[in-house]
């Protein structure tokens, strides 16, 4: 209970409609009375850079070895060394089963020489149990050069050396081997807005292993593709503003400035990419961006604290969702200008198109029905599904409707709309995407900074990638 309550009040804070006040002093309350996970909102970058380490499994020769970090500093070229913050300490074969976050840190910029890795212990398992080795007192020194650029986000991924690392079979030092991952083509990217820690995670969705960063400003809340012109606008949600990302550079090239308090969410874009439309919840508008020319078109006014924004495949109208007032805003793209509110209730907080495109999907907070929406005649229909909704994704290939609620995901009948089978996922899902190259379902799971990737074959889950903090939406290059 505890946990949920904990996403609820970051999810209120960063990736939705913004109730502050109420938000922090719930996360307040859970500190002081109990043991629940901290989740930090950082500043931006400002003078320092940052560094991300992943580690890779240990290899299979070291199966029956355990050992435990003490420390992870970065060193400089000037001899300085700067503690790393650790994810987890403890190396093992079952602990340790895929890339993971070992440890990151926010650093000053310049030139570093390699890593200062401390063990605190280590033991080998034999055939009476576990033996404790001897562990060298020395810091161990991994030297590999690299560079920490300010306001930008480094990743470096560790590979641990399991024959240099033991000596004589009794003591121990732990040694790795360092690289910069290889960055695929832009086609193969996915990308995750992680609003606590204000940047970007980068990932590779054929391999399924993270290979970047990127910092951004404050408090990331959605991001819009352009694939044509590859480029991403992410709403940044503590700073009233879009920042505008070059793809293939992986670097921030503009950023386009909204009016103080608008705090910008659930950006969506027209297919042709020259419409981008932003939900500024604390506002309660909309606003429609000429994105090339980094300018707001026209601002119009919707319900209370919009949500996100959903455009139809045609590019011919967007849909408002509108958590506190409970409505859905229909805007007419062609003439830039307000046609409808549907009155849906129960907190709105995103949709989904159907395959025809004749049927919007919205999903409730506060509600336990799904509202279905006639798109020719704007009827509306409820549908008794459960209550905690979270995100809703419609497969095109298919039709089959995911319904993210509470620690599960239903698959439903796209016709008939009952549950067809359940997922079971460890906690709660704030977004949903579809890859259309490999098939996949991607979750993103605040609770637990990370991302899960299903296979909408098997629908089984077939890997899960590390995050920043407060992962709240996700992007893929050949999403469908």
């Amino acid at each position: 209970m505890t946990l949920r309550m904990m996403e609820i009040a970051f999810h209120a804070y960063s990736c939705g409609p913004v109730r502050r006040v109420l938000a922090l002093l719930l996360v307040v309350f859970l500190l002081c009375g109990c043991q629940a996970r901290y989740l930090p909102v950082m500043a931006p970058l400002d003078d320092q850079g940052e560094l991300y380490i992943y580690a890779d499994p240990l290899p299979q020769e070291a199966n029956r070895l355990r050992f435990v970090l003490q420390g992870l500093t970065a060193l400089r070229d000037d001899g300085s060394e700067y503690p790393l913050s650790l994810r987890f300490s403890e190396f093992s074969n079952t602990a340790v089963v895929r890339q993971t976050l070992l440890a990151s840190g926010q650093l000053p910029p310049g030139n570093y020489l390699g890593l200062v890795v401390r063990a605190q212990a280590a033991f080998l398992q034999g055939e009476e149990g576990e033996t404790a080795m001897l562990v060298a007192e020395a810091p161990g020194r991994l030297d590999f050069t690299f560079r920490v650029d300010r306001k930008k986000a480094s990743l470096l991924q560790l590979r641990f050396d399991y024959s240099q690392s033991l000596q004589a079979g009794v003591s121990f030092a732990p040694v790795f081997a360092a690289a910069v991952p290889k960055r695929p083509l832009a086609g193969l990217l996915g990308y995750v807005a992680n609003a606590s820690t204000n940047n970007i995670t980068v990932f590779d969705k054929k391999e399924l292993r993270v290979v970047g960063m990127l910092a951004t400003g404050a408090g990331p809340s959605g991001i819009a593709f352009d694939a044509r012109r590859q480029r991403a606008y992410v709403t940044l949600a503590r700073e009233d503003g879009i920042e505008v990302i070059d793809l293939m550079a992986g670097d921030t090239i503009a950023r386009i400035r909204l009016q103080a308090g608008d705090q910008p969410t659930g950006p969506a874009i027209t297919p042709s990419g020259n419409l981008l439309l932003v939900a500024n919840s604390g506002s309660n508008t909309v606003s429609l961006i000429d994105p090339l020319a980094a300018m707001e078109l026209v601002r119009l006014p919707v319900g209370s604290e919009p949500h996100s924004v959903l455009i139809d495949r045609a590019g011919n109208r967007a849909y408002v969702f509108n958590s506190l007032s409970g409505t859905v805003t229909v805007i007419d793209l062609a003439r830039q200008v307000v046609t409808a509110s549907l009155p849906t209730g129960g907190e709105p907080l995103r949709g989904a198109i159907n395959r025809a495109g004749d049927r919007l999907f919205v999903i409730h907070r506060g509600s336990p029905y799904l509202s279905v929406v006639n798109l020719t005649t704007l009827e509306i229909v409820r549908v008794f599904v459960g209550q905690g909704m979270s995100a809703v994704r419609i497969d095109t290939r298919t039709d089959l409707l995911y319904l993210a609620k509470g620690t599960a995901l239903e698959v439903f009948d796209p016709l008939g709309l009952y549950p067809m089978d359940t997922m079971s996922v460890d906690t709660g899902i704030a977004y949903m995407a579809i890859d259309g190259d490999e098939n996949n379902l991607y979750l993103v799971l605040p609770g637990k900074d990370q991302v899960a990737v299903y296979s909408l074959d098997s629908r089984k889950r077939i890997a899960t990638l590390d995050t920043g903090a407060g992962p709240c939406w996700l992007n893929l290059i050949g999403e469908r």
